[in-house]
């Protein structure tokens, strides 16, 4: 055989890449070479002229072998020469010497024996009888049975025959099959007879199993072995035989056919695996077993222990294995490892020992979570501290503990108390499975638990009372929750990209509310109302802040229950927080908060028509004129809740919602909106947690911290604030933001008294107390300051206000009951079918088509304010005092003001000081507008940061610091006037000027000795006093004499011109 048969074998290794790498490695052994001791040779095949492979099939070569780990470094000689190439194991180079010149005939008879018994076992040919096994291996015996030597050639009618049948069944069926038996088939038949438990010993004396058992052993002894694996199932054949009194010779002729040092990788993890070398192992089983977390069930690795196991083969296999260490996978490292640790029988200095550990850094980052605890654990057992390793496995563990079973847990902790490895994170997270799981784990795993907890110091109270035993708890469904697959419903498989927070992801039974009618229908409202006509890019809706607001509960809760396993949050209570976040703002009608004015000032009209009679109202018209006042869309929003939920019951029990002791139903109502009033009077009386029961319905006290997570009552922080902030911001265009992820997962559960009466609330870091009040308090005064109280949206939520009372007049809305409903009737009986129409959409596209008779008025209108956009004029935006400025003003009524300023207006003081010359105009009280923008953090004159309960890194209650920059509460007062479209813009003017200089008179009034501060209209936050010197030359200097006490009047106009003159002969007269 010449070159070019060469080529051709090698080719046909190639598409064996499991054998490529061994095809090279002999191959070159058998180049030429021009010196002995050379790491290059020339790539194989090449002829002797330095002709090489095509750059393809060199290509196939390469890409063959780098998958087996051998890196090959190429090395040009010239340009009519070959490409010389050089091996790089991961650990070792090839350092022999490689032979000068070798006979052709030599490389062909080597070349053979490497490829003959790799095509005999991929191509299932076996030897057709033991005639040519004999022949080959010297015998001249020719006995009559034909024994195979693939384990795949079987007679699968033979085989089905075997499993229903019995010893003596066995016995005639190989004498029936005597001629033609196959090694297979005779494996199968004696593997038949043991699980029989049949007697070998005295069935070795029948002359058929003597005969099966002689052709074996000879079938091993021959040249032409069968494969590895069948050597394998011999010899395990074998030890059981002999453990059974059968005889040693088939056993001693399968070890001694193994010849360790001779095998592969993959046939030398095939040995260990095996019965022969002993102890663990032997056919490893998989089975299915439902975990208690993951949703899906794993095949989980089932060892049997088995005795036997021959000494010195296991020792020509710790030699073999020292010489493939740099080939070996992860799985194989895995299973070195834990016979090393059975066994014992190898010095933990021995060189072997060090590549192993070598090689398991190499792959570190390779080994799945199972293998890793498995190292673990056979590193715990030798005594290998290796702190690489230990904290690469307990790193990604405390990250992810759920793919483990309790016994793969109090495995962990048995590895980590051996190897005295402290991982605070892991040690907490096992701490809380405890907590979870104590109920499930047995008295010696809780106490493999307690002693790794007792090892290291580690004090978690929960954990450590559940390991000592388990207790009763006021809600036992939240251990069933843990140990339980989740339900589908539960699982996270709806998904939705959102501008803002990126990627969410929620369980199913979000998308059932989501796709109801009362929920679409948010779609058609705009989050911010009017504002979108000022800012025109914040067009988003009510639907996605809803979304966006379930998904924030959802984390939230989520992370808490990571945190805080002793609370036992159970599946309901997540369920039910994330519904509440998803429908809190379900009963928005149409323009959001703006209806509720204008429900409000209906109620104010019809108040002020009831009492110019001047009698007492009577009680039903008392009530009616009540609900009209303190309408809010959270009731609205209850009475939507509790409808979509009852529709849903069926589906929503499925998730885990019920309705017993603790009503989810009440829950999620209560959630939306607790009664902040009555539960604020309980705090400061010290009785919360008495009156609880009285108060709350939904959850026990216990769960009292679930109410501060979608409507935060005790300090208004929660996840609809966060949701809003960051989109409102986002779609107004303005860069600044809270992190509100950071509060998030830094938030912790404490008591909020040391005493018995304390409640568990939401407590943040200390460490982030300037941060919420900078970056969360402040914002929220910013976004009302720029955005959503911005003059020109006061002026146009006016005309919308005036527009939906022209449409209130009419009824057109269909009922439940048939009847047509006018908007206001709709909106205080939540008609189930009238209500969800009220939208945006819906209230515009009346108003912008005109098409029925009473829709005129409010249409020409419509066109005239937000098409053509001739709105109100601004008389004047006073920034009141406060309490601490002035601790005796007092805003008059509505009436009261607006009466004063129109007296003011036709006083000559206030004409000849401004425009005199000019017509005069008579202004009526219907023409002026008042409206008022509260500024604050959202609990009016109080500081919400007073109300939260912080804590220090040991999780104790921290108190709080008064902080004198706070600036909680500020409030703008606005006056508008709406002139007539046909005025003269030269009155319009003169008429503007003079209102504002005589608003500006009753405000300076009002407001008591008053500095003028004539600021032009802005919506910029205005500047806050300088604090005190506290300089020792300022101590230490005599104090001035003191002066009158002197209050700040800040007015803004569009007439800043009239202010000027105002203030001007005012400062003259004082």
């Amino acid at each position: 055989m010449g070159q070019t048969e060469l080529k051709s074998e090698l080719r046909g290794l190639q598409c064996m890449d499991f054998q490529a790498e061994e095809a090279y490695h002999e191959l070159l052994q058998i180049q030429d070479c021009t010196s002995p001791g050379r790491r290059f040779a020339r790539v194989p095949g090449a002829s002797q002229d330095g002709t090489a492979f095509e750059k393809r099939e060199e290509l196939e070569l390469r890409s063959n072998l780098r998958k087996k780990g051998v890196a090959v470094q190429v090395r040009e000689e010239g340009k009519n020469q070959a490409p010389q190439y050089r091996w790089l194991y991961d650990r070792k180079r090839i350092e022999e010497p490689l032979p000068r010149e070798i006979r052709l005939p030599q490389a062909v008879v080597l070349l053979a024996i490497l490829i003959l018994p790799w095509k005999l076992c991929f191509t299932g040919a076996a030897v057709p009888t033991l005639r040519s096994c004999w022949r080959l291996g010297g015998n001249a015996k020719e006995p009559g049975i034909a024994v195979g030597a693939s384990a795949q050639s079987t007679d699968s009618g033979f085989l089905q025959q075997l499993q229903s049948a019995t010893a003596s069944d066995v016995l005639q069926l190989l004498r029936q099959r005597r001629p033609e038996l196959q090694l297979a088939e005779s494996l199968s038949a004696f593997q038949q007879l043991l699980e029989l438990d049949a007697d070998v010993a005295s069935l070795i004396q029948e002359d058929v199993i003597a005969d099966v058992l002689e052709f074996q052993v000879q079938a091993l002894a021959a040249s032409k072995r069968p494969p590895t694996k069948t050597r394998i199932a011999l010899g395990a054949l074998g030890l059981e035989l002999h453990e059974r009194g059968a005889g040693d010779s088939l056993l001693r002729a399968a070890v001694s056919s193994l010849e360790p040092a001779r095998l592969r990788v993959a046939e030398l993890r095939d040995v260990f695996e095996s019965r022969l070398i002993g102890g663990r192992g032997a056919e490893l089983h998989l089975c299915q077993r439902a975990h208690p977390i993951r949703e899906q069930n794993k095949p989980t690795m089932k060892v049997f222990t088995l005795s036997g196991g021959l000494p010195e083969l296991r020792a020509a296999c710790w030699a073999a294995l020292g010489q493939l260490v740099h080939r070996t996978n992860t799985e194989f490292l895995v299973l070195a490892w834990e016979k090393l640790a059975e066994f014992q029988d190898v010095p933990t200095e021995s060189e072997l020992v060090e590549d192993l550990l070598a090689r398991a850094h190499q792959k570190r980052l390779q080994f799945t979570q199972d293998e890793q605890l498995r190292l673990l654990h056979s590193l715990a057992r030798l005594n290998q501290r290796d702190k690489t390793l230990s904290k690469t496995f307990a790193d990604q563990a405390a990250e992810d503990i759920t793919p483990y079973s309790v016994p793969e847990i109090v495995l962990w902790a048995d590895s980590i108390t051996r190897l005295s490895f402290e991982h605070p994170k892991l040690l907490r997270v096992l701490a809380q499975v405890t907590t979870w799981k104590s109920e499930q784990m047995s008295g010696s795993e809780l106490g493999t638990m307690l002693s790794c907890f007792s090892h290291f110091g580690y004090r978690d109270e929960a954990a450590l009372e559940d390991a000592a035993g388990p207790s009763e708890t006021h809600w036992p469904e939240a251990r069933q929750s843990q140990a339980a697959p989740r339900p589908p419903l539960l699982q996270e498989t709806f998904t939705i990209n959102c501008p803002v927070h990126g990627q969410m992801y929620l369980p199913q039974y979000v998308k059932l509310v989501v796709d109801t009618f009362c929920f679409q229908r948010m779609r058609f409202i705009k989050q911010l109302g009017i504002c979108a006509n000022v800012y025109p890019g914040a067009t988003h809706n009510r639907f996605f802040h809803s979304i966006g607001t379930a998904y924030l509960a959802y984390e939230f809760i989520k992370n808490l229950r990571r945190q805080h396993p002793e609370l036992q949050i159970s599946d309901r209570d997540e369920v039910c927080v994330t519904l509440a976040g998803l429908c809190h703002d379900l009963g928005h009608p149409c323009y959001s908060h703006m209806f509720e004015s204008f429900l409000h000032q209906l109620g104010k009209e019809k108040r002020k028509m009831a009492g110019q009679y001047g009698k007492p109202l009577p009680a039903e018209l008392e009530a009616s004129i009540r609900k009209y006042e303190t309408w809010s869309h959270e009731k609205a929003s209850q009475i939507l809740v509790v409808h979509i939920l009852e529709r849903l019951q069926a589906s929503l029990e499925l998730a885990g919602l019920r309705r017993d002791k603790y009503d989810d139903f009440i829950l999620i109502c209560e959630l939306i909106d607790p009664p902040k009033k009555e539960l604020h009077e309980c705090l400061r009386a010290g009785t919360l947690k008495e009156k609880w029961p009285e108060l709350i319905k939904g959850r026990p006290v216990e769960k009292a911290f679930l109410y501060e997570i979608v409507s935060n009552w005790r300090s208004g922080i929660d996840v609809d604030k966060f949701d809003y902030f960051r989109r409102d911001a986002h779609f107004l265009g303005l860069q600044r933001q809270f992190d509100h992820v950071r509060y998030m997962k830094s938030a912790r559960v404490i008591l909020d008294s040391d005493r018995e009466q304390g409640v568990p609330t939401i407590s943040p870091p200390e460490k982030d107390r300037d941060n919420i009040r900078d970056n969360l308090m402040e914002l929220r005064k910013t976004l009302h300051r720029t955005a959503y109280q911005h003059k020109t949206v006061k002026k146009l939520e006016q005309h919308m206000i005036d527009l939906l009372k022209l449409l209130d007049k009419t009824p057109f809305l269909t009922g439940s009951s048939g009847q047509k409903l006018t908007m206001s009737q709709a909106a205080l009986d939540v008609d189930l079918v009238a209500y969800p129409k009220l939208t945006d959409m819906a209230v515009e596209s009346r108003l912008l088509e005109a098409e029925e008779d009473f829709l005129q008025e409010a249409c020409k209108e419509y066109q005239l304010r937000f098409l053509q956009r001739k709105i109100m004029r601004n008389v004047i935006i006073w920034t009141l005092s406060n309490e601490e400025e002035n601790p005796r003003f007092q805003l008059p009524e509505e009436d009261d003001y607006l009466a004063r300023v129109l007296t003011a207006y036709y006083a000559t003081a206030v004409i000849q000081a401004s425009r005199p010359n000019a017509p005069e105009y008579e202004v009526t009280a219907d023409q002026l507008r008042l409206a008022t923008a509260k500024l604050n953090y959202g609990m009016g004159h109080k500081d919400p940061v007073k109300n939260i309960i912080f804590h220090d890194k040991q999780l104790n209650k921290r108190g709080y610091d008064a902080d004198p920059d706070a600036n909680p509460h500020r409030t703008k007062l606005f006056l508008f006037w709406n002139p007539p479209n046909d005025l003269d813009p030269d009155i319009c003017e003169a008429t503007l000027h003079r209102l504002t200089t005589a608003a500006s008179t009753v405000a300076s009034d009002l407001n008591g000795d008053a500095l003028p501060d004539t600021t032009p209209a802005s919506p910029m936050k205005p500047k806050r006093a300088s604090a005190t010197s506290l300089d020792n030359d300022t101590l230490d200097a005599k104090p001035p004499p003191a002066k009158k006490s002197r209050r700040m009047l800040k007015v803004q106009s569009s007439c800043p011109d009239a202010l000027e003159g105002l203030f001007g002969k005012l400062e003259q007269l004082d």
